[in-house]
This record gives structure tokens, sequence and C-alpha cells, in this order.
């Protein structure tokens, strides 16, 4: 689809966010395909769930907050007022027998950009919930991937209004979109590397081997000091037939161990740092994307160039 209809095609209704949270599950630790199949009571509220044990795991030691605070306080509003305002939507529009919208009348369009511009204005109170510096340690900041997919797609529907639709709008929208693009980034790589300094090597080669009366021992310490995690492992040096020696092939084992042990952990935080970086280029595209999309002059007159920093 180009951007000319996205922006234009007037007869659908908002359509959840649907596969932007789907594609944010990480791959790491065994999740079923899909956990939530059998959650119909709440399918939403799985799906924003499952993210927490990953990043306790890979993140943080442990978020400071319960996940049903976080829902009942905020996520669920915004759902049940996408669920409302899409509801009335489809409700008051011409259907075809299957069940899709044949037409849906301007004041019925109108409404619905009305009402979502509104989630739009809330979600902009909230975000600071979700990216002030210590939200990586809180249940809220381990959500903010999530809460940008939401606030995306709400913005890329809002590029279907007319209203809506103004070169201040394109612009905001856009800048939104990139502050989030660059606060995920920034993101990852704090949680990366707060997770890699938690391996240590540390080795101390020098000694004398001339007898154990002169021998200074000579060791090797390596350790994983994670969130339970007891990983440990080194060398030291024995006294055998007068002489200072290392422990047979300890030196080479606990190494290779070691090594084998930091790879693996690498391996697993970055893949599941590809997930939660999976969706900002995607992101990054539909600020592309809407610069191609016309907009509504709605001042006369040569415009100043507003101040275009990061509001969070």
């Amino acid at each position: 689809m180009t951007a000319k209809e996205i922006a234009l095609r007037g007869t659908i209704a908002f359509v959840f966010v649907g596969a932007a949270i789907s594609a944010f599950f990480p791959r790491a630790g065994g999740l079923p395909v899909n956990p939530c199949t059998y959650a119909t009571n709440d399918w939403g509220r799985c799906v924003w769930e499952q993210i927490k044990p990953f990043v306790e795991e890979f993140v943080s030691q442990q978020l400071d907050e319960a996940f049903s605070d976080l829902w009942e306080a905020t996520i669920k509003g915004y759902q049940t007022r996408l669920w409302a305002l899409n509801f009335t939507a489809y409700t008051n529009s011409e259907l075809y027998p299957n069940g899709t919208v044949k037409y849906m009348a301007d004041s019925t369009r109108d409404r619905m950009y009305d009402e979502l511009r509104g989630v739009h204005n809330a979600m902009l109170g909230s975000v600071n919930l979700f990216v002030v510096d210590r939200a990586i340690d809180t249940t809220a900041g381990a959500y903010l991937a999530q809460f940008a997919s939401l606030h995306s797609s709400v913005m890329t529907n809002l590029m279907g209004s007319t209203v809506y639709r103004t070169k201040g709008d394109r612009l905001l929208y856009q800048q939104l979109l990139g502050c989030y693009a660059v606060r995920i980034y920034q993101r990852a790589t704090q949680a990366f590397r707060a997770r890699m300094s938690a391996l240590s090597a540390y080795e101390d080669q020098d000694g004398r081997w001339d007898g154990c009366a002169a021998c200074v021992n000579a060791f090797a310490d390596y350790k994983d000091t994670w969130r339970d995690c007891s990983w440990t492992d080194g060398f030291g040096t024995i006294c055998r037939f007068g002489e200072c020696r290392q422990i047979p092939r300890a030196s080479y084992l606990a190494r290779f161990c070691y090594e084998r042990h930091s790879l693996e952990v690498e391996k697993q935080v970055v893949i599941f740092w590809e997930e939660w970086l999976a969706l900002v280029p995607i992101w990054l595209n539909n600020v592309v994307l809407m610069q191609d999309i016309p907009v509504n002059k709605t001042v006369t007159g040569t415009a100043t160039s507003a101040n275009l920093t990061c509001p969070f």
C-alpha cells in the first residue's frame, strides 16, 4: 500500500495494533509459539505480560512493580478506548454481507479520528512513565517497546484524517517516532552492557617456579555475577614433588569453559535485543512514508522553525 493510500483510505475503522505487538516476543527462553492461545478471557493482557520474565532475565535484577498495576492503570484504559471507538465506528458503518466495512459516513469517520486523537494525547501524558531513566528497572520500562508500538499505530492511523494531517501534525508524529527509536536503542545498549559487565575474568600469571618455598601462586578467576547466577571457575597452583605447578590442564579448561559461557550469554542477549529492536526500522520507515503523505495547509505566511528536540 502506498503512503497516499494509507493516508486517504476513509472507509476502514481503526485496527488494533495486532501484528506490531506480536512481533515483539523474544525467542530466547523456550516459550511455546503462542503462550496466549488459551487466554480467552483477556488475550491482550496475556500478550503484553509475556515479556516480563525475559526482561527480568536479561535486563534487570528484579522489576519493582506488579504488571497488574501497570495494566490496570494505563494499558487497559487505552485498550478499552481503542476498542470502544473501533466498535462504534464499525457499528455505525454500512457493511458488506461478510461483515467488512462497505461505507463509513464522514461524521462517523470524523468522530472516530477525534476519539483516536484523544487517545494519542493521553498516551503523550503517559510516555514518561515508560522512558524515564530509572524505568529500565521498572515494569513500565520493560514495556517501552510495546507502548511505543501501540502509540506508533495510533499516530499512523491519525494520518488518515483530514483534520489531524497538517504539516505540524506530520512533523510531530515523525519526531515522536524518531524519539522512540532513539530511546529504545539507548535502552537496549545500556541493558546489554549491564548484562555483559557481570562477566569478569582475572588472571595473574606471575610466579616463581623454582620450589614450593619460593612459589608465588599463579591463579585465574572467572565469574558471572548476574542475578541468580553463581557461575565461577578458575585455577590456582599446587606444590608437587618440591615444585610449584599449575593443576594439570586446569588453566586451559577453566579458560575454555569461561569463554564458552560468555559467548553463550552474549548470544542469548543479542537474540533478545534483536527482538526488542526489531520494530525500530518499522518506525523509521513510517517516518519516511509520512513525508510523502499530502498534508493540509492551515496557515499562511512564513512559518518559523520549531525547536525539534525529543520531549522525553
